[in-house]
């Protein structure tokens, strides 16, 4: 009687003008070779995020979508919304 334990990545979208990576991912496990659990849970990462802990594929995908360029924009969005929070406090 073998239990195992698998992650998978089931789907992964490109979104937004800043190529936001979302991944739906599954742990699914397994008795003797037959799955009897599995949870699924989403994660996403913007441009401004480390994905170094992240599987080969995410990190080549970040590495694909997120160019200096939509870094240097996605990091100007930002500046200009936290001034346009603090304008209004």
């Amino acid at each position: 009687m073998a239990i195992t334990k698998e992650h998978k990545i089931l789907k992964y979208e490109i979104v937004g003008d800043f190529r936001n990576i979302q991944v739906l991912e599954a742990l699914i496990v397994k008795e003797d070779g037959v799955e009897i659990a599995r949870k699924e849970f989403r994660k996403s990462f913007n441009p401004s995020q480390d994905t170094s802990k992240e599987s080969d594929e995410i990190k080549g995908l970040a590495s694909l979508f997120h160019t200096e360029s939509i870094k240097s924009a996605f990091n100007e969005h930002i500046e200009n919304q936290n001034i346009l929070i603090n304008e209004r406090t």
